[in-house]
Order: structure tokens, then C-alpha cells, then sequence
């Protein structure tokens, strides 16, 4: 479908990332400091995002959303914000009520069912909703944000934070989780923990890691056949002496990189199986299962995902809503990502970086010298996973050259009410987010199709 005919909700900002710079001093290394840490870090959560079409929707155009989903960017001047929310419009829809308003002079009231926060105000931003709890909060060393859909333990929820300790060190991570998220109705997902996670420690190196886990998929029609052999990770096939057999509903979960089952009758013992096997026994219930695996630069990782998409079959004729309805689901996409140089204090090489040979306003790639050494050489890289309407990287040197001027997207939300143009919003959203559900209630019982 054209980029035109597509309302894009769901924008991951996730920004490029450039060469981390880093020091060595005689045979060892040297330990940096708070004052010596120059960085740009962002980390963003989305638990589901979801696209669906239909014949009713006018012009085509395709519905995209996601949530719960939260934010936190943070830089070494300080500055920083977070979001949270749930369900989330994108940043056009979550702050379109200001060219509404200037350009209708409505009274039209902020999106209620998102939360902001800056650094011009450490005390935290709250909302709270029936079923919904989203919280975002900015200090000098900290950015964080929370939403949560229904309960901790027993809902949704997405949490981002970047933080940098006494020593220097930064630490940007995100994570998703879902539990008991029913999809088309005939399967549910138990337990579903995605993470991602950028270091950038006190002697200027930096690591990645990610991960994706699914308790459980809980799909009653599901037959599984075993294969020949099970593929442990990182070793040799294993002869599978119940090979052929076929299980029905099976004890089926995923753990980064690996499906595994249970077998009745052998314990709690679970078994790696194939992933083509379990691919195409969801294929023959009308769902494309599918894994992206992890995206890995030098300063950024997004962490698997777990892509689902199938047909959901027309409701009954109504004057509303008709025809199939095609469906994507992407779960658990937590990403996060540091820019960093060190700046060491001075010593008696001349190495010191003295605010023109490479403190915050030195960018990589710049012709100065002494300064921070570009160790990776790689220069400005494009954005990672960047959307349309995705929130720009704050830049690293304050505005006008002098105080740390800092202008937010939006502060808090102080509302009096909802507005009729949010209720279609929110609508429409959780009609995507919960599609398999909303078209079971109107009275479809039947198996998706592919």
C-alpha cells in the first residue's frame, strides 16, 4: 500500500547512532568520570502494535497503533524526556490538538491517555485511568516511563529508562511484557517478556543485549508433529524417539532463538523443536507466524519480535462494519541505543578536552585535534528503525551556545474532560489492538484465514 494511503500511528523513535570514542593512556586503561561522558541515549518500549484494513475504513487507509508504549531519551547536559501511553497515537496524535486548535480555535483538549515529562520539571507526570496507569519522570541523572493496561501481572506493560551512575556510566533499557494476550481468538500468549539493553560503562566501552521469551502459546486447535531429531541450541541434532507423533494443544513456548515443547508423559522436561515445525502448524490454522531476529548496530539494539498476521473473517451484515479484516500483530519491539564519547580529565600527554578540542559540542567526525578519539571510524550512520513522526535525537550542545535552554514536546495532562475527536481515536485503536475479540463479540466464531 502507498505510504499515502497509510495513517501511521505507531512511530518507534529509536535514532541513529554514531562511533564510540574511547581512551587509552600508557598500558592501561583510563577511568572516566561523570564530567567525562559525553552521550545521547534513547530507549522506547511498544508491547503490541498492530495494522489492520478493511473495506469499510474510507480511502483505503490502513489503521496502526500500539500500546502499551513508553519512551526516554537523556543527554550528558542534562537534559531528557519520557512518555507513556496507552493506546498510543503516535506524536501527531498525541499532541494534534495545538494546530487543531490554531487552526479551528476549538477547545479541543490534549490526548488524554498519554502522560510527558522534561527536565524543566523533575516531579513525575501521572494519569490514571480505569484499567490504565501511565506514569513519565525526568531528573538530572534519570529518565524513565511506565504504562501499564490492566495489572502488572496480569495485563500489559512497558517501561524505558536511561540512566548514568556517580561513576559515569550509562545504562539505556527497555521492556515489554504481555500476559494473556488473545489474539483472533483462538490463541492467547502467556508470559511474554521482551528486553533490550545499551551499557556504556565508566572506561568508555559499550555493550548490547536483548532478549525474547514466550511462556506459552495457548492455542487449543493447534497439532503439532514431532520431527526426526530435537535441536538443542548451540549443538548437535538429538534423535527424537517420538518422532511422527502428533500433539494436540501442545505445551508450546520460545526462548531466545529456540522453540521448545513438552511431551505427556516425560516430566517437565521440554524439548526444542524446530522452528518450521511449530511454522507450519500455525500455518495450518490460518496464522503466519513469524521471529524477526534481533537488529544490532555499534551503539543500538531492538530485540526480537514475534510477528503474527492472518484474515479475520467478515462479522455478520451490519451497516457499519463488513468484510475480512487482514491483521498484523508485532510483539515485544523494546530498543535501545547510547551515543557516547569520553572526554578524560586532563593529564600530562596534552590529551584533556577543554570544551574546544571535545567536549559536549564535539561532534564525531570533526576535524579536531587533541579531542576524543572516533575508535570505530564509522562518522554519522542512518537512523535505526526510525518512523515517520518519531521524535527527533535532542541535540548535545545547549541552544545559543550558553545556558542549557530546552524546549519540551508537551508538559503533563490536566484535563478536564475527553473530546468526542479522541473517543473515534481511542476507538480505533483498541478495535486494532483487540480485533480478534471485538469481531468475536459480534457473533464470529469460526478459524482465521490465510
Amino acid at each position: 500500500m502507498a505510504k499515502s494511503s497509510t495513517l501511521r500511528w505507531s512511530a518507534l523513535p529509536i535514532v541513529g547512532v554514531l562511533g564510540l570514542g574511547a581512551l587509552a593512556v600508557g598500558s592501561g586503561e583510563a577511568r572516566a568520570g561523570v564530567d567525562d561522558i559525553t552521550f545521547d541515549a534513547v530507549t522506547s518500549a511498544y508491547g503490541v502494535e498492530f495494522r489492520l484494513t478493511n473495506p469499510s475504513i474510507p480511502t483505503g487507509i490502513a489503521i496502526e497503533g500500539s500500546g502499551p508504549t513508553t519512551q526516554a531519551k537523556l543527554n550528558s547536559l542534562p537534559q531528557g524526556t519520557s512518555f507513556a501511553s496507552f493506546p498510543y497515537p503516535g506524536e501527531v496524535g498525541a499532541t494534534i490538538n495545538g494546530p487543531v486548535r490554531a487552526l479551528t480555535g476549538l477547545p479541543v483538549p490534549d490526548y488524554p491517555l498519554y502522560v510527558a515529562a522534561n527536565s524543566s520539571n523533575e516531579a513525575p507526570e501521572v494519569g490514571h485511568y480505569p484499567g490504565v496507569d501511565l506514569t513519565a519522570r525526568v531528573t538530572d541523572n534519570l529518565s524513565e516511563s511506565k504504562a501499564t493496561a490492566f495489572t502488572d501481572s496480569a495485563g500489559y506493560v512497558a517501561q524505558s529508562s536511561v540512566s548514568q551512575g556517580k561513576e559515569g556510566d550509562v545504562i539505556a533499557i527497555s521492556k515489554a511484557t504481555q500476559n494473556g494476550l488473545r489474539i483472533g481468538g483462538i490463541l492467547t500468549l502467556s508470559n511474554v517478556l521482551s528486553t533490550a539493553e545499551v551499557r556504556l560503562d565508566a572506561f568508555g566501552k559499550l555493550t548490547k543485549s536483548s532478549s525474547l521469551t514466550v511462556g506459552k502459546f495457548n492455542a487449543p486447535a493447534l497439532s503439532l508433529t514431532l520431527p526426526d531429531s530435537f535441536q538443542p541450541p548451540n549443538s548437535a541434532p538429538i534423535p527424537n524417539p517420538f518422532k511422527g507423533q502428533v500433539l494436540t494443544s501442545p505445551d508450546l513456548s520460545y526462548s531466545d532463538g529456540n522453540f521448545f515443547v513438552a511431551i505427556p508423559g516425560t516430566g517437565s522436561q521440554k524439548y526444542p523443536v524446530p522452528e518450521s515445525a511449530v511454522v507450519d502448524a500455525f500455518k495450518a490454522l490460518g496464522i503466519d507466524l513469524s521471529i524477526q531476529q534481533a537488529v544490532v548496530t555499534d551503539t543500538a539494539i531492538t530485540a526480537p519480535t514475534l510477528v503474527i498476521k492472518s484474515v479475520l473473517p467478515a462479522p455478520p451484515a451490519n451497516q457499519v462494519y463488513n468484510g475480512e479484516t487482514p491483521v498484523s500483530f508485532t510483539i515485544g519491539r523494546t530498543s535501545a541505543g547510547i551515543i557516547g564519547s569520553y572526554t578524560p580529565a586532563s593529564t600530562d600527554l596534552g590529551l584533556a578536552g577543554d570544551g574546544a578540542s571535545g567536549g559536549v559540542g564535539a561532534l564525531p567526525g570533526a576535524d579536531v585535534s587533541p579531542g576524543p578519539v572516533d575508535a570505530a571510524g564509522l562518522g554519522e550512520l542512518p537512523a535505526i528503525g526510525a518512523l515517520p513522526g518519531s521524535v527527533p535525537t535532542v541535540d548535545l550542545a545547549p541552544a545559543g551556545g550558553g545556558s542549557n535552554q530546552f524546549v519540551a514536546a508537551r508538559n503533563g495532562l490536566e484535563l478536564p474532560g475527553i473530546a468526542p475527536f479522541y473517543f473515534v481515536l481511542v476507538i480505533v485503536a483498541v478495535l486494532g489492538l483487540l480485533g480478534g475479540q471485538v469481531l468475536g463479540y459480534l457473533g464470529v466464531r469460526s478459524a482465521w484465514k490465510s
